[in-house]
């Protein structure tokens, strides 16, 4: 069963998955409950028939639309989507015929989600296949929507599919390569402000670009933190600052603490800080290479050692 709604949203993220529907997720801003028009603050999927209702993020739309909530998982041990679902703050979902476009609300996600967009037409117009421009999405931008079931089973299999997922470790990559380029510059103190509103404008826009995914917030905040305590002239605690940034992140999103991504981003943080220096005791090569290997490995050994119980 269901009930029939008329209602105004504001479309806050869009999946478009070559292998099934697409969908919006849409927060209501008003309704027609009993007759009567009303404010209303709720996440919704919506799956809209046409691929042409699939506007940007920021549009206000509407529509008539039969809501149903999420059906329970009908096996035992099966994935519970709706349970997944309702930990995002999502409760109920509707299949609709059309959405009718209204206007459109200026933010930083909008923009950030229409430079995403801009950015993939320009990989496309490079001549750009889709199977490939579908991987360099996923590598440059965090859009995955675009990997056919093919080929995420193909990472999946090479164990590779972290690869595809920007996470901490491409905000790292941009930080280190921006501190290296800046490392040039004299060390006078109006100098090093410079570079700490150069790097700290680097990291979010970047962060911003790809979207706010939690391991991507986790390492941009992280790395804020260590920005600003270098700028005053004090080492940070690289803990404190994970810590920092767990507490932020949850400030604003606390369902953020069921996400699995949010899980095994901040237990394979804490692993590593916690568990490398005990095992990097055993064993201290002293030929260069053996030691970059040990080290390599006991990190990825503390990583799925924490990780594990997720």
């Amino acid at each position: 069963g269901g009930w029939a709604v008329c209602w105004i949203g504001e479309v806050v993220s869009i999946s478009k998955k070559p292998d099934t529907k697409g969908r919006l997720t849409v927060k209501l801003v008003s309704a027609k409950l009993g007759g009567v028009w009303q404010e209303i603050d709720q996440l919704v999927q919506i799956v809209p028939k046409n691929k042409e209702d699939f506007v940007t993020v920021g549009a206000i739309i509407s529509s008539q639309s039969i809501f149903r909530q999420f059906a329970a998982p009908l096996n035992p041990s099966q994935f519970d989507y709706r349970s997944y679902m309702n930990k995002q703050g999502i409760l109920i979902s509707s299949f609709t015929n059309s959405v009718q476009y209204r206007s459109f609300k200026a933010s930083i996600f909008s923009y950030s989600y229409l430079l995403r967009e801009k950015i993939s037409r320009s990989y496309k117009q490079m001549g750009i296949q889709e199977r490939e421009l579908a991987v360099l999405n996923a590598l440059i931008l965090g859009n995955k929507s675009q990997l056919s079931q093919n080929q995420k089973s193909s990472f999946a299999q090479a164990g590779a599919m972290h690869v595809l997922a920007v996470s901490g470790l491409h905000v790292g990559i941009i930080y280190l390569l921006f501190s290296l380029l800046f490392s040039a510059f004299p060390s006078k103190r109006w100098v090093e402000a410079f570079k700490t509103v150069l790097l700290l404008s680097i990291i979010w826009l970047y962060a911003f670009l790809t979207g706010p995914s939690p391991s991507v917030m986790r390492a941009s905040i992280m790395f804020s933190f260590i920005l600003f305590g270098r700028g005053l002239g004090r080492n940070s605690i690289v803990i404190n600052s994970v810590a920092a940034s767990s507490f932020l992140i949850l400030l604003f999103d606390p369902g953020s603490l069921f996400a699995v991504g949010f899980q095994l981003s901040y237990s394979a943080v804490l692993g590593i800080l916690l568990i490398h220096p005990i095992l990097s005791q055993w064993w201290n090569p002293k030929n260069l290479i053996l030691h970059k290997i040990w080290s390599i490995s006991i990190v990825s050994i503390a990583a799925t050692l924490s990780t594990l119980p997720f």
